[in-house]
């Protein structure tokens, strides 16, 4: 056409209109008064599986599913009643029916305008067809999520009650063992000889290591079943309280500490009363070899968490097998070498994922370790 003018605009309007249509991402059409497609564009062509020159002179009735017909042509009827611009993708699930026989889910949207021999409508049709599956993919993806979630929530609630049970019923023949134990060792002890007193020691010494084990894993259980009442913690007074407390738990040990000031944070007080408590127990355990042991309690902040930590010079431990450390039961040293039950750090991750947080650790044999926890800022 050469160079355009708003004079030859002018001129060539219906070749200009034409183009456009032409060159229209999706499909369009035009329908008259009596329901009769009248102009229609390559793409509507394409989506509906005809010839352009197919479509002229269709009804537009054909090309909607034969069961939704009936109702199809009363909304047409009720739309020359009252035509109004109809945006894209509004109201109901919408398809059509392909030359092939194949419905397809469309978008539609319609314009409407008036001339002297009726109400004449523009469509504009858009193949929604992938976008549909992808939605089904989705939508089959959340309700496997959920139903999976259901599940491991329903496995947690039996795995913790059956947890509590059998806590509260090993504590009776705990407490018979370690009765009877005390009865020997008291009321006959001038028929015992040096081994037999040795051996109800370790009798006595073994039911107390299994009452702190039922203890701890009755900590753990009720981790996932108390309340959760949230409140602003003021973490450097807890971590300073909750030091306190293991200090005097081990009055024999020297320990420098290091405490650096920490950020608030927003979680339940008892629970994160009992992180502090475990990890700085933790530290004093695993510096016992050191004549002076030095533990750094400390954090740093960025825009999304405050993350929290607990620095010690003890035994740390081979990286290898971190993954190992916050599982129940999951030791990487010995009992013999340092008691305890193996249930203290995997109470620290329960508590802290429980605060929408993670821990992690950091360590090299025979040069301390560090335990870190990051709880949300705000939250």
């Amino acid at each position: 056409m050469g160079a355009l003018t708003a004079s030859s605009v002018i001129v060539h309007a219906d070749e200009i209109w034409r183009a456009v249509g032409e060159a229209a991402p999706c499909g369009i059409v035009m329908i008259d008064p009596q329901g009769k497609i009248m102009l229609a564009n390559l793409q509507a062509a394409k989506l509906l599986g005809y010839s352009a020159a197919d479509l002229v002179g269709r009804s537009v009735d054909s090309l909607v599913p034969e069961p939704l017909r009936t109702a199809h042509s009363a909304h047409r009827d009720g739309f020359h009643r009252d035509p109004q611009t109809r945006p894209m993708g509004a109201g109901r699930d919408l398809f059509a029916l392909r030359k092939d026989g194949i419905e397809i889910p469309v978008e539609l949207g319609l314009s409407p305008f008036a001339t002297e021999a009726g109400t004449y409508v523009v469509a504009f049709l858009i193949d929604i067809t992938e976008r549909k599956r992808h939605e089904a993919i989705q939508q089959a993806l959340r309700e496997s999520l959920e139903e999976r979630s259901a599940q491991l929530e329903a496995a947690n609630k039996e795995l913790e009650a059956f947890c509590y049970s059998v806590s509260h019923d090993l504590r009776s023949p705990l407490r018979a063992i370690d009765g009877f134990s005390r009865m020997l060792l008291e009321d006959h002890a001038d028929r015992l000889d040096a081994e037999g007193e040795r051996v109800l020691g370790v009798v006595r010494k073994s039911t107390v290591a299994m009452g702190k084990l039922i203890d701890d894993l009755l900590e753990f259980s009720r981790v996932g079943r108390s309340r959760f009442d949230l409140s602003v913690v003021d973490m450097t007074a807890l971590a300073q309280g909750a030091l306190t407390e293991v200090l005097a738990a081990n009055p024999s040990r020297r320990v420098e500490m290091t405490v650096g000031l920490l950020p608030t944070a927003t979680g339940n007080l008892a629970l994160l009363r009992q992180t502090w408590t475990n990890l700085l127990s933790n530290a004093v355990k695993y510096t016992r070899s050191r004549e002076t042991a030095h533990v750094e309690i400390g954090a740093r902040e960025d825009q999304t968490e405050h993350v929290y930590y607990v620095r010690d010079d003890g035994v740390g431990f081979d990286m290898r097998y971190s993954h190992k450390l916050f599982s129940v039961f999951q030791r990487l040293h010995s009992a013999e070498e340092f008691p305890g039950t193996g249930v203290g750090l995997a109470l620290v991750r329960r508590i802290v994922e429980r605060h929408g947080g993670r821990v992690w650790a950091e360590a090299k044999v025979g040069e301390g370790a560090t335990f870190y926890f990051a709880l949300p800022r705000g939250g």
